[in-house]
């Protein structure tokens, strides 16, 4: 049952009252409390000298109030049923010092000095009534909720990441409506320029990589006359579902922003920005007057297949598919690849030119609509020129072949969501088999448990290869997610930067590299390239991964040192010693643990144990037959050269009729 609690100043006392009897009403402080007196009617006071006192004396600059027995203290919780009514400005002058009465940010009602409560507590939620283009802006309209006191202004901001990066936009509130229990409804009218804003942000076309989207977050602030509280931007957090349309502002004669309103997990009000190519804009939109609703028959003469990997990278399962079918099944399938016009890892697909879709061409959006089957080897949604709704509806509705980029199992990968009924997964064990079904939610149906594509080179040449490895020896750790966006400060400072400087810049390691001929190579992830320049060594290389092909680092090396990368298992596969350093717990691993026998080699979490299981590595190049008994059950079951053929023919069994 909602009670209000009403609070008032005057004559040097703190008043409240209430509609419930508050037995015992204090200040709670660390060594003791300090207690109202109780005026009856439930009714309760206490002196701003006898408040400001307590706190001085308990060393506190806040301090709540309850009330019940010492054993069970009650909070006054103004984050439940009951709500506030303050009567007057609850802000008491003592000499210099000011006592203020409000809510702390968890709705608790308590006592500061001298620093006004935060406005956190005021603001409860919001209606998104519309958000509609306007010329070439956005308007949106929200219906916000606050409480205990009637606001005289709500400002509206938006930022990319939190409120430090927050701007404050055009908006109006143009009314405000008292609903009783001390609850407002407030209308408020925002617009502005989301191009504009992206150029705040130094979010413009020319800095724009792959037809990323960014997110921009809305904010507000609320503001009143009536108490003395400091205004806080916190997040607008909203209610019913953001069911607006995706709108298109003109940036110039040839460059688009698509924006499209959705939710953040949280709820917060936010919206996707992108650019795109005015003319693909138009190419869509007369596609979409043809037709509105996703065809879900293309009509095509042979079935055209659409594969890509990272936008502007053909070096992993998707390109060594492309070259296959375009050379052994060119007459059953059109396949093509998407990639960007200025990548240089189009030279490892170049034999099919007619057959290479350049990113955001019109002819990658035209034939990307008629496509029936996507293969990708990262996320399908690499294959759309942009993620308009209609696209990313055009992927969810056609069939799809995840190839992964490497065996699962090592590292958690972030399940977003379930997928489609119509998305088959390429799996290279049984092992595998159990973890995509346990940890992605993919069915019997939608595995294919062939073996990795880009197995099959790795296994022909892996003889060749061997004599060439020798003495070689690759550091390469996955990447770490927390450390993506870190400063390079914040890099250096992190326990991962510092293991492998100590790492690559061992006396210990140097030693063995001289006295045994060896030459090191240090490669960092592809999504922390940018930080391969901080590391630096007099006898590790530090591989710029942009300039070399994976594989053929694998075939390049005689021995791995790792931590939880999958690509452990590409070079287990060539019968070659791997070690993994695992001196962290990797956050992603957060929901399962990594079973031992899993893993091809020892591991090992400190430097010294390193470099002894190196030596070993070193001396016995290849695998022991305990870990090569392993590779079958936990790596590749088949152990051979024929991964594509079997794709091809799951690929074959989705076009029968």
């Amino acid at each position: 049952m909602a009670t209000f609690i009403k609070a008032h100043y005057a004559e040097g006392k703190f008043i409240i009252s209430s509609e419930m009897v508050l037995p015992s009403l204090r200040i709670e402080g660390v060594n003791s409390d300090t207690y109202f007196s109780d005026e009856g009617a439930h009714t309760y006071t206490i002196t701003d000298e006898q408040v400001l006192n307590f706190l001085k004396s308990e060393n506190l600059a806040q301090a709540r109030l309850i009330y019940g027995s010492p054993a069970q203290p009650e909070p006054i919780d103004f984050s439940i049923e009951n709500y506030f009514i303050p009567e007057n400005r609850l802000t008491a002058t003592v000499g210099r010092e000011k006592v203020y009465l409000f809510m702390d940010v968890q709705g608790q009602m308590c006592f500061t000095i001298n620093n006004q409560p935060s406005g956190l507590p005021l603001y409860r939620n919001t209606n998104l009534i519309n958000f509609v283009q306007k010329n070439n802006s956005i308007e949106v309209t929200l219906d916000v909720y606050s409480t205990s006191v009637e606001p005289s202004d709500i400002n509206i901001l938006v930022g990319q990441d939190d409120t430090q990066q927050v701007e404050r936009i055009q908006s109006v509130m143009t009314s405000t409506f008292d609903m009783g229990q001390s609850l407002f409804k407030s209308r408020v009218v925002a617009e502005f320029s989301p191009i504009d804003l992206a150029q705040t942000f130094n979010f413009t076309p020319s800095n724009q990589v792959d037809a990323q989207t960014t997110d921009y977050a809305f904010w507000l602030e609320i503001e009143q006359d009536k108490q003395d509280i400091q205004p806080v931007p916190q997040r607008l957090l909203v209610e019913t579902d953001c069911t607006s349309d995706e709108l298109y502002l003109k940036c110039n004669q040839s460059t688009c922003l698509l924006i499209q309103p959705n939710l953040l997990q949280n709820t917060q009000l936010s919206y996707a920005a992108s650019y795109i190519p005015e003319n693909l804009y138009l190419q869509l939109k007369a596609y979409q007057a043809k037709f509105p609703i996703v065809p879900a028959d293309n009509a095509n003469a042979r079935p055209i297949i659409l594969i890509g990997e990272v936008i502007g990278q053909a070096h992993d399962n998707g390109s060594v598919m492309f070259n296959y079918l375009n050379k052994y099944h060119s007459k059953e399938f059109d396949t093509y690849y998407v990639i960007r016009a200025d990548s240089s890892e189009k030279e490892n697909i170049d034999k099919y030119p007619d057959q290479i879709l350049d990113f955001q061409s019109p002819r990658h959006l035209e034939i990307f609509l008629q496509t029936d089957l996507f293969l990708h080897t990262h996320n399908s949604a690499n294959l759309a020129p942009f993620k308009s709704d209609y696209l990313i509806e055009k992927i969810s509705a056609t069939k799809k072949i995840d190839l992964q980029h490497g065996i699962a199992g090592l590292k958690a990968q972030r399940i977003t969501q379930t997928p489609d009924a119509n998305e088959q997964i390429v799996v290279s064990s049984k092992r595998e088999v159990e973890f995509v079904e346990e940890e992605f939610g993919y069915t019997e149906p939608q595995i294919l448990l062939t073996g990795l594509p880009r197995f099959d080179a790795l296994l022909r040449n892996k003889m060749w290869s061997s004599f060439k490895a020798r003495k070689h020896v690759l550091i390469m750790p996955t990447r770490r997610r927390k450390l993506i966006d870190a400063t390079d400060e914040e890099f250096k400072d992190s326990l991962f930067f510092k293991t492998y400087m100590a790492l690559i810049n061992s006396p210990e390691l140097k030693q063995m590299a001289r006295r045994k001929h060896l030459h090191i190579s240090f490669v960092l992830h592809p999504a922390m390239q940018k930080y391969a320049p901080l590391f630096s060594s007099d006898f590790v290389k530090i591989v710029d991964k942009a300039h070399n092909n994976v594989q053929e680092l694998l075939r390049g090396n005689q021995v791995m040192i790792t931590d939880y990368s999958s690509v452990s298992f590409d070079f287990a596969l060539q019968n070659r010693p791997v070690i993994y350093y695992q001196f962290d717990e990797l956050v992603e691993n957060r929901h399962f643990a990594i079973d031992p026998h899993d893993i091809v080699g020892p591991v090992v979490d400190n430097q010294d144990d390193v470099l002894f299981a190196l030596k070993n590595a070193l001396r016995q190049e290849h695998l022991t037959n305990a870990q090569r008994s392993q590779l079958p059950e936990n790596v590749y079951m088949q152990m051979d050269t024929h991964a594509r053929k079997r794709l091809t023919k799951a690929i074959q069994k989705r076009f029968e009729k």
